[in-house]
């Protein structure tokens, strides 16, 4: 018996490592997006030479193309919803 409320223990602490990790991702992706959304609004992927903002992307965030291509038009689409964008910021909801 023992053994299984040891086993029933290790189980939570593992499952609960598990949920803390989604938790971190969801919270650097947050903070990857607003950090984003800031270097578009002064420029900076054209005041350092890049050719364009996925470019940019894909360079600074090391995000395959593809996966530039989809973050840069998620930043995007947030300048034009507020609401979704203090959601994600607030870890309402993830990237």
């Amino acid at each position: 018996m023992t053994q299984v409320v040891g086993a029933a223990s290790e189980v939570q602490v593992v499952d609960g490592r598990v949920v803390q990790a989604v938790e971190r991702r969801r919270r650097a992706e947050a903070e990857e997006v607003a950090a984003l959304l800031d270097a578009l609004a002064a420029g900076v992927p054209q005041a350092l030479g890049f050719a364009s903002v996925h470019e940019y992307a894909e360079a600074r965030l090391q995000l395959s193309a593809r996966q530039a291509y989809e973050r840069v038009r998620v930043v995007e689409a947030l300048t034009t919803l507020p609401r979704t964008r203090a959601a994600l910021a607030a870890g309402v909801v993830g990237y």
